[in-house]
């Protein structure tokens, strides 16, 4: 159908829009989403819950979007664009997202069910009981981190997603859709790639593309997270570290994950909240205890009380 992968990109941000454009209608929150402390609004939510109630639910969304990402390689931006992304920046912060949802679909990859109503593995995951509560943990990682995303590229805020490369695989194809779901082909995501799905580290052309956009944009500080925390994120620092200041890359323990490798069952039993959320003031205490973590460790909550809507 189409000749160029070009051709398929201009196709998606096409049917995005106009499958957007016919849900116009507002609708009641179910309560599943929780806005990351700090971001979203009632607005912002029921855009969210919108968009995933009727764009998403599309077969012809599900069809064309497990095939191509439909936001930006860092790669296919010319050098000359790159301080124009800087209009996103968040009061002076860009987000590096490592590996979003590598629990379900690299960790503990259960494949899809075609039959399910359902839209995704997170999704299903979420749905499903839980055989152990590194398990229940793990995924919910895993949706606190969608939803911090689904918030932040719909208020288009800068988002560098950290990615392996994919393959034509069923997980491969799941997990393209799972990123197109939650970054909502925004013009305010762009998408570097890691040597490996299991580890954090970019290669050196990576590297120094991802460090001149930094400079480009005034060298802001980096807000990190992804999974896991001392794993993959810490290759990440490790291989910009000599061309990125490292007091600008700061991990949010909010939105970093710790590897269920790296808990047992009654740690990981702590962490969770009676509903089944996880408990972040002792998540990040463990990333502490277990030396998880650098000396730049902040919290997204209490990052600053300047965040509002633009």
């Amino acid at each position: 159908m189409f000749s160029t992968c070009s051709q398929r990109f201009a196709y998606g941000l096409a049917l995005f829009a106009l499958l957007s454009s016919q849900a116009c209608s507002k609708i009641r929150l179910d309560g599943d989403l929780r806005t990351p402390s700090g971001m979203g609004s009632a607005e912002t939510l029921a855009d969210v819950e919108l968009r995933n109630r009727t764009v998403e639910d599309d077969p012809l969304w599900s069809g064309a979007f497990q095939h191509q990402l439909f936001v930006r390689e860092l790669s296919q931006v010319p050098a000359e664009e790159y301080s124009l992304l800087g209009s996103y920046l968040d009061n002076g912060a860009a987000y590096v997202i490592v590996h979003p949802a590598f629990y379900t679909y690299f960790h503990d990859w259960q494949g899809e069910d075609p039959s399910s109503p359902l839209s995704n593995a997170l999704e299903i995951s979420l749905a499903a009981p839980k055989w152990s509560a590194v398990a229940a943990v793990g995924t919910a990682q895993d949706k606190a981190l969608r939803d911090f995303l689904e918030i932040a590229t719909t208020q288009e805020r800068l988002v560098l997603l950290v990615l392996p490369h994919s393959d034509d695989t069923p997980r491969g194809r799941a997990y393209r859709r799972f990123v197109n779901e939650v970054t909502n082909a925004s013009p305010s995501v762009v998408v570097v790639y890691s040597r490996s799905p299991d580890e954090g580290e970019l290669d050196a052309v990576e590297a120094r593309r991802l460090a001149r956009l930094w400079t480009a944009l005034d060298k802001p500080t980096l807000r990190i997270g992804g999974g896991y925390v001392g794993r993959c994120i810490a290759g990440f620092q490790a291989s910009v570290s000599d061309l990125i200041d490292p007091s600008k890359l700061e991990v949010l323990s909010d939105l970093s994950a710790i590897s269920p490798d790296d808990l047992g069952d009654d740690a990981a039993r702590r962490l969770l909240r009676p509903d089944g959320s996880l408990d972040v003031d002792r998540a990040t205490t463990a990333m502490f205890e277990r030396g998880l973590t650098g000396p730049n460790l902040a919290r997204l909550a209490r990052l600053s009380d300047a965040k509002s809507e633009r």
